[in-house]
């Protein structure tokens, strides 16, 4: 990542565009990064030519964030069992295990089953059995039922609806599989990917408003308005989004359009004998406000 955020600052400004998504990816964690560390960028770039020290500076920052997320995986292990229901007590009326290897969750569990289950299959034993047998996908450009609310419906026509909304979060899909261990991979999962789908779902104003949303509930701010499977394709739920969002910015944008208020009414005279268009007649300022707002007020949208 550093190797190619370096190159990136240092390349002639009329180099061709980087189409390459991986390196693309690469360049946006060095932003990120410089972002959030002090002097980053600038000491990255003093050790450009000096690999052995950079290198080493790295391994320290990888190690920090490993020990990091070993911190927060190691304490949702436990702590899971009490929020895998919207209800506490019912959730730890399920008799999963606390401790030791997690062998009695992911699909091997009713209830967690139905969470890492994708929103879009139905959630019972037999489509269960088949994703934990690779007929069916179950890969990241899926979306799990625990992003959504426990009793959401899924909806084809807008498929986030209520995406986000859920009473969990991302990371809890590895402490809700049977997985020992913290690892890229978990069957198809692929959590690097499914982290760089989310990233993307999270742009734009749609994804604006549910950042806003989890702000509201961490920190108190108001919120605005609004590799297995062979027998199926898998048709990426992030990709159909997009194509939604698509269509609904361009409905909005046809209703804007459409009532737009025009600034002069035409009237039409007509004869017996003929009819012939008659020029444009603006009204008073008066009598155009009076019949363009009949009530006398606007009214606007409550957030």
């Amino acid at each position: 990542m550093v190797v190619a955020g370096i190159r990136h600052e240092t390349a002639d400004s009329g180099d061709e565009a980087i189409n390459d998504v991986p390196i693309m990816r690469a360049i946006q964690c060095w932003d990120t990064l410089c972002g959030i560390i002090p002097n980053f960028r600038e000491q990255m770039l003093q050790l450009s030519a000096d690999p052995k020290t950079r290198k080493a500076v790295c391994s320290q920052i990888s190690a920090g964030a490993a020990a990091a997320r070993c911190d927060d995986t190691a304490g949702l292990k436990s702590c899971i069992i009490d929020y895998v229901l919207v209800d506490i007590a019912a959730s730890r009326q399920l008799g999963l295990e606390r401790k030791g290897k997690k062998v009695d969750r992911g699909f091997n569990h009713p209830i967690t089953a139905s969470l890492l289950c994708p929103i879009k299959y139905t959630a019972n034993e037999e489509t269960f059995n088949q994703l934990k047998t690779g007929l069916l996908p179950c890969g990241a450009s899926l979306l799990p039922r625990f992003l959504f609310p426990e009793n959401q419906v899924y909806n084809p026509e807008d498929v986030e609806d209520g995406c986000f909304r859920g009473h969990l979060l991302l990371r809890t899909h590895f402490a809700l599989t049977s997985a020992a261990n913290w690892d890229r991979l978990f069957g198809t999962f692929d959590y690097n990917e499914f982290y760089w789908n989310l990233l993307e779902f999270l742009q734009g104003p749609e994804g604006e408003d549910i950042i806003k949303l989890f702000d509201y509930h961490v920190f108190g701010q108001p919120v605005a308005s609004k590799n297995i499977c062979t027998t199926n394709e898998e048709v990426s739920d992030f990709d159909v989004i997009k194509l939604q969002r698509a269509a609904k910015r361009a409905r909005l944008a046809a209703a804007t359009t459409s009532t737009t208020t025009p600034n002069s009414l035409t009237l039409t005279a007509t004869t017996n004998e003929q009819s012939a268009a008659a020029t444009p007649v603006p009204l008073p300022d008066d009598a155009r406000r009076d019949m363009l707002d009949p009530i006398g007020d606007a009214t606007g949208l409550q957030m």
